[in-house]
């Protein structure tokens, strides 16, 4: 287990873990309905914000 030690206050962990996971749904589903993205990259977008996201929040 690793102790996250990048934050001095959780509620900044908390603001950056929300809008990390929030942000991307919200855009790609904008852009998909408006037809720019296909849901093939829609999916794909968001398995690399997967990552980008624990790469981000807990390294």
């Amino acid at each position: 287990m690793k102790i996250i030690t990048g934050y001095d206050n959780p509620v900044h962990f908390i603001i950056n873990m929300i809008s990390l996971t929030a942000h991307p749904f919200i855009l790609l589903g904008m852009l998909q309905k408006t037809s720019v993205i296909s849901s093939v990259e829609k999916n794909t977008i968001l398995e690399l914000q997967q990552k980008v996201i624990i790469k981000n929040l807990f390294y």
